[in-house]
């Protein structure tokens, strides 16, 4: 059923009355998951023009960068959605200074990803999401700092839930 859904979408044309944000964000998750990168940056990039406010289309995003190892990429990108003008909401501000600073670490950019995870818990209000601190806890671990990793982790684990966690 999957590929038969999947092969209907290559030659449809989007209809955003019947791809709503949950089942846009199913279709990423899915496409994503049987490896076909050209389809699912459609569907995102449909999916983040017709629901421009949904913060979750910038973290699919984030997660198909990191899946192909497109890090110079995802740092340009997230920057892009970050300086926009007009300034998008404050939620998808914060998924893509996440987005940058995760690609920052893996691009060993350690101080910007840093300032990036800064910049997202400001614009949060100071109170740091579990994707925040687990994005903060890998960038710990690449500096060898165990310790504060650790600590990051587990307070990551107290906020993450079962949505965030199966990206």
């Amino acid at each position: 059923p999957a590929e038969r859904a999947i092969a209907e979408l290559r030659t449809s044309t989007w209809n955003a009355a019947l791809f709503t944000a949950p089942i846009a964000l199913r279709l990423v998750k899915l496409v994503r998951g049987l490896g076909d990168e050209k389809l699912a940056q459609g569907i995102l990039n449909q999916a983040r023009e017709s629901y421009p406010q949904n913060p979750e289309f910038v973290r699919q995003q984030h997660y198909l960068f990191s899946d192909y190892e497109e890090f110079d990429k995802a740092v340009a990108w997230f920057e892009g959605v970050v300086q926009k003008v007009p300034p998008v909401p404050d939620a998808v501000r914060i998924a893509a200074l996440i987005g940058a600073g995760a690609a920052q670490t893996n691009l060993l950019r350690f101080d910007q990803a840093t300032k990036s995870f800064q910049e997202a818990l400001e614009a949060a209000g100071g109170a740091a999401s579990g994707e925040l601190l687990l994005e903060q806890a890998w960038l710990a671990f690449d500096q060898n700092s165990y310790e504060d990793a650790f600590r990051k982790f587990q307070e990551a684990s107290a906020h993450v839930t079962d949505d965030e966690d199966q990206h």
